[in-house]
């Protein structure tokens, strides 16, 4: 079966990309805006890489701090870390973005666009912080850029994530963004439909309700994929009860938290050291930033995997 290739738009530390992967998608270009979750973007990506190539061993040397993040990237082709853009996705700069995404392309086409704007102008939290109620926001409109790439790529179908807040957030004319997003998606050519979902029903250990939104290019309904639930037969608790005190803000702890685990032979121990070494993208010598970025790949891919593996099929079936 030819590659799949997908584009993942306010990419943040790649918990989309993360399942979209493992789905069997190729990543063309991830665009974000902070460097730091950039940094996350190409450390995961790296891993793979050198964990298929049979050079893990670099990888962990990288965690133990023996070489630098320069040494450890120059090991990785730089095609690879290149698909990591570090732009904010202004009218300003979408046309340089557009091109550094075509040459990445290098002539291919995109099956798949995934990603949602940052969800802080939506949420009935950041709503009721905000002395205006986040009316007016510019992150209310960043869907209509989200438009703009899926006019110019066009691609089979599309996944648009945020939060639930979203259902009843208002335009500052009183109408619902999220009926604007539809009307806009459907000017670009896309029926949509959409469900509420929560990852506690799919593997995740958080109850973290999302929307998601699903576009498909052209006519069509009822396409939205059934994706099975997850039967949870585990809880943080058995992970975590065992692992000593952690200061809070230790930059140096996370490494030799992952010497412990693997010098660990309980089963609780094994898993753990399993669970870090395949989520291990998410852990780096970083600024202290970072740090907000360490764990959210680990803890967001099982939901965009079974959509990747249910998108799979339908992209499949209407080529």
């Amino acid at each position: 079966m030819a590659k799949l290739r997908y584009l993942d738009l306010f990419a943040g530390a790649g918990g989309l990309s993360e399942g979209f992967i493992r789905a069997g998608f190729t990543p063309v270009s991830h665009v974000e805006m902070d460097a730091a979750a950039c940094y996350t973007l190409k450390t995961r990506l790296a891993y793979k890489w050198l964990l298929n190539e049979g050079k893990s061993d670099i990888y962990d040397s990288y965690l133990r701090g023996e070489i630098t993040r320069n040494a450890f990237y120059a090991e990785v082709p730089e095609s690879l870390l290149s698909t990591v853009l570090n732009y904010e996705i202004l009218w300003d700069n979408i046309e340089e973005v557009f091109q550094k995404i075509d040459d990445n392309l290098d002539g291919e086409k995109i099956d798949l666009i995934v990603g949602g704007p940052p969800c802080q102008a939506y949420s009935l939290i950041g709503r009721a912080r905000d002395e205006n109620g986040m009316l007016g926001d510019k992150r209310n409109y960043l869907y209509k850029l989200y438009g703009e790439f899926l006019k110019k790529y066009r691609p089979k179908y599309f996944v648009f994530e945020n939060v639930t807040g979203l259902l009843s957030a208002k335009d500052t004319d009183e109408k619902l963004h999220f009926d604007k997003m539809r009307a806009l998606f459907q000017q670009c050519g896309y029926k949509t439909e959409y469900k509420t979902l929560n990852a506690a029903d799919y593997g995740v250990l958080q109850n973290r309700k999302r929307i998601i939104l699903i576009g498909k290019y052209g006519d069509g309904e009822k396409f939205y994929p059934e994706i099975p639930k997850i039967e949870r037969t585990y809880f943080v608790g058995e992970i975590f009860k065992d692992l000593p005190f952690l200061r809070a803000r230790s930059l140096r702890c996370i490494a030799c938290f992952f010497r412990l685990l693997q010098r660990g032979s309980s089963h609780d121990s094994v898993v753990r050291c399993h669970l870090l070494r395949k989520c291990s993208g998410i852990i780096m010598n970083a600024s202290p930033q970072a740090s907000l970025f360490r764990f959210i790949p680990a803890v967001s891919c099982p939901l965009p995997r079974l959509f990747g593996q249910a998108l799979t099929r339908l992209v499949t079936v209407s080529s």
